[in-house]
């Protein structure tokens, strides 16, 4: 009886399996003496060899996918954040101060610009950016000839018809736009010829069986779903309801826009008005890229959305859009105060948004006696000097601007 012949189990590439079937030649074949390349057999088994190839770099980029550290695709780091109880944070819109200016030809009359009205950058310049007034009405009563107001980066949708619930457990309906800012969802059911809302969870954990509750979540393109429960754990839509959504789009760093840029209505003009954005009030942050969640999601699921330790406050203020960087220092003093040092992924000084961001995550989680004061970082200037050998077959001028950008 023929000794069985030990696989190699570590051959993943085209000339390891190439070799491994000419080796098995002589034991199953040996007949078969001509194995030159020219050997009609040969060609066979190059060509095998070659798929086996292209198997095996499937195989390897499939299990990549399967681990945090390695994976390659949005859509596997958001699976596997989910695992780890994290989702990725959705972009957020940028927030305007805007200084209108009355016409002194004007200055007897009262001009109001109602809530919601929209304004943007000039058109002729490049694609325009819209904003929307969302705090109330701007009004310039007679005899003022300046007001201020904030402008939020995005446009609102309306009475976006999700579909119609067919009784069943768990339905899934998706909204029409990307980029729906979470924040800004209403989910409402017309019942009885009205609307009546329903309330987002996390999840359907504490949820009853009447709770009209639902959640939330999206995919690798931005696009957002809306889960109902199953008549346990959150309530069933009634059969052959219609089921509404009003939400906002737009937000990330392409609301971030320059001074005195933000100059133009969208949809009415108002005489004797002009206006300009004086300041950033909060900067718009794109959806979190795969890099920065494989950082924090380990982090989240190590201090379980609560903090006690100096290091649950820096992972905290790390899953909070807008942070590059933060450092927890303990004082130990009466108020036990908490100086936690941050720095904002543009490298600038900590604005008033984000601070005011930044506090709002840590009361809802901090011990009650803990006292978090936020600080902003100071930047050193400092040169690097780099010696960089390139091969001869790269031209320097390219390999340099590369390391620039890398750096």
């Amino acid at each position: 009886m023929a000794e069985l012949r030990a696989n190699d189990y570590v051959t993943k590439d085209y000339e390891g399996f190439r070799q491994l079937m000419l080796d098995l030649i002589p034991q199953y074949a040996p007949e078969w003496t001509d194995t030159s390349q020219s050997d009609f057999g040969v060609v066979l088994i190059e060509l095998l060899a070659n798929g086996l190839d292209i198997l095996s770099y499937y195989q390897d980029k499939n299990f990549n996918e399967s681990f945090l550290a390695t994976a390659k695709t949005r859509k596997a780091v958001i699976n596997l954040c989910r695992m780890l109880g994290y989702e990725l944070a959705h972009q957020t819109p940028a927030i305007h101060k805007i200084e209108f200016t009355k016409d002194e030809s004007f200055i007897d009359d009262t001009i109001i610009i109602p809530k919601g009205t929209k304004i943007g950058t000039d058109p002729k310049v490049g694609a325009q950016v819209v904003f929307e007034l969302l705090e109330g009405d701007v009004i310039l009563p007679a005899g003022v000839t300046t007001a201020t107001a904030l402008a939020t980066h995005g446009i609102t949708v309306t009475d976006n018809i999700l579909g119609t619930s067919d009784g069943t457990e768990f339905q899934t309906f998706k909204l029409m736009y990307p980029d729906v800012l979470k924040d800004t969802l209403q989910v409402v059911t017309i019942e009885n010829g009205r609307e009546v809302a329903w309330e987002r969870v996390e999840d359907f954990l504490s949820s009853e069986q009447e709770d009209r509750h639902y959640t939330i979540s999206t995919n690798e393109a931005n696009e957002m779903f809306v889960h109902f429960g199953n008549g346990l754990s959150g309530r069933i839509p009634t059969k052959d309801t219609v089921i509404k959504a009003h939400y906002r789009v737009g937000g990330g760093t392409i609301g971030n826009v320059g001074l005195n840029t933000i100059n133009s209505f969208v949809d009415e003009e108002y005489a004797g008005v002009t206006f300009k954005n004086i300041e950033l009030y909060i900067r718009g942050e794109d959806v979190e890229d795969i890099e920065h969640a494989k950082l924090v999601a380990p982090r989240h699921f190590r201090n379980a959305g609560r903090a006690v330790t100096k290091l649950d406050f820096e992972d905290i203020v790390m899953e909070i859009e807008g942070v590059s960087k933060a450092k927890c220092i303990e004082t130990f003093n009466e108020n036990r105060d908490l100086h936690i040092y941050v720095v904002p992924t543009d490298f600038g000084a900590l604005t008033a948004g984000l601070e005011k961001k930044i506090l709002d995550k840590l009361n809802k989680v901090k011990l009650v006696h803990d006292n978090p004061i936020l600080f902003s970082t100071d930047y050193t200037e400092f040169t690097i000097d780099l010696q960089v050998i390139t091969y001869s077959n790269y031209i320097n001028s390219d390999v340099t601007n590369r390391v620039k950008e890398a750096m």
